[in-house]
């Protein structure tokens, strides 16, 4: 990691410590994992009493620039009553350095932590050591009733692909990409339920390699025809996917739906007999 995010964050962890507002400090993202390099920003987390939370918020953007210097853009993401992520934009030595900094009250971590803090930089009062020591953090509680809910948003989107190629509307084919792809995604958690699914791009190395790289036909096409090609095989990997969880799950697959959606979309054009 560069050296003026690595002083940066030494300068306002220093800070934050005598802070006693501040009841901790863990990192995230490459920094945690212990995969950072040269082009890493900062991800990390400082977590707050609750009475302080929203004075502390307040402060926070003078409280970075003392540590960073003038910062050129601010931008508050994620907001809520109980946690917010800046990122912000900061310039030394002729070159920009970002900062994903969140703050969360002491209640958000405790009863809906977004993120589990395993690279714990200080811990005022053993807070997030136990949060940390869980046996599990419910990242989120899956259903059968959602997997259900969310093979039938696959194919009713998929049969949409049917009036958008007749159109050749591309922008909607990509926008119907867009959302199969994500419930694709959504889908394939179900195989993995202990894993905190926040974000695609990371939750995509959950899987095997080999899978990752089958998901990337969803990217490969722009335009309608193209689409249209890339979609019969990503429909044939869903398909696999979803029958697998479904079995896992024990509960059935909607085979009936997906054969009535592939015999819409041959029938609207998308694909020769």
């Amino acid at each position: 990691m560069h050296h003026v995010l690595t002083e940066s964050l030494q300068r306002l962890q220093n800070r934050l410590m005598l802070d006693e507002r501040c009841l901790g400090l863990y990192l995230w993202g490459s920094l945690a994992n212990n995969t950072a390099d040269e082009w890493s920003d900062v991800d990390v987390v400082a977590v707050i009493r609750d009475d302080d939370y929203a004075a502390v918020k307040a402060e926070f953007r003078a409280i970075c620039e003392e540590a960073c210097g003038r910062i050129l853009v601010w931008l508050p993401e994620g907001e809520s009553a109980a946690f917010v992520n800046f990122a912000f934009l900061f310039e030394v030595e002729d070159r920009l350095h970002l900062y994903d900094f969140s703050l969360e009250n002491l209640s958000h971590l405790q009863q809906s932590p977004r993120l589990k803090p395993e690279h714990i930089l200080y811990d005022r009062s053993g807070a997030l050591a136990e949060v940390t020591g869980r046996a599990t953090v419910q990242a989120q509680a899956l259903q059968p009733d959602e997997l259900c809910h969310q093979i039938d948003i696959y194919w009713v989107y998929t049969y949409l692909n049917g009036k958008y190629y007749q159109r050749r509307d591309t922008y909607k084919m990509l926008y119907v990409q867009q959302v199969i792809f994500q419930t694709h995604m959504n889908v394939l958690h179900f195989l993995y339920p202990d894993a905190a699914w926040h974000w695609w791009a990371r939750d995509v190395h959950t899987l095997p390699v080999e899978q990752q790289q089958e998901l990337m036909v969803y990217f490969s096409a722009a335009q309608a025809t193209e689409i249209a090609h890339a979609l019969e095989r990503e429909m044939d990997l869903f398909s696999r996917d979803a029958r697998r969880v479904c079995a896992e799950w024990r509960i059935p697959y909607q085979a009936e739906l997906e054969k009535g959606v592939r015999a819409h979309l041959q029938t609207m054009g998308l694909w020769h007999q």
